[in-house]
């Protein structure tokens, strides 16, 4: 719910995953419960700028997190407009 909400430009949701998300970028790894990080990051790279798409994709390219390996497609997909494949995630997921 807080994806779509976000997605959908709720202002509070909007502000209150931008906020995470900056507060992520400058070190406070807490900042952002594992279970909203593609939440928060699909909206940061929805409403922000390019710092905000940059910075998530080269983290997440190198983090190794099981938890994020497919984060790296969904948000190519946010980017250009359309949905993942579940074959292109399951691939990622599997790798």
């Amino acid at each position: 719910m807080f994806m779509t909400a976000g997605l959908a430009n709720d202002k509070e949701i909007v502000d209150t995953a931008m906020d995470m998300f900056k507060r992520w970028t400058v070190g406070d790894k807490s900042a952002i419960n594992p279970d909203l990080r593609s939440a928060v990051f699909a909206i940061a790279v929805k409403y922000g700028g390019e710092a905000e798409v940059e910075h998530p994709k080269s983290h997440l390219t190198y983090s190794g997190m099981p938890s994020t390996k497919s984060l790296p497609i969904k948000l190519s997909h946010l980017m250009n407009g359309t949905p993942p494949s579940a074959t292109s995630v399951a691939l990622a997921t599997n790798n």
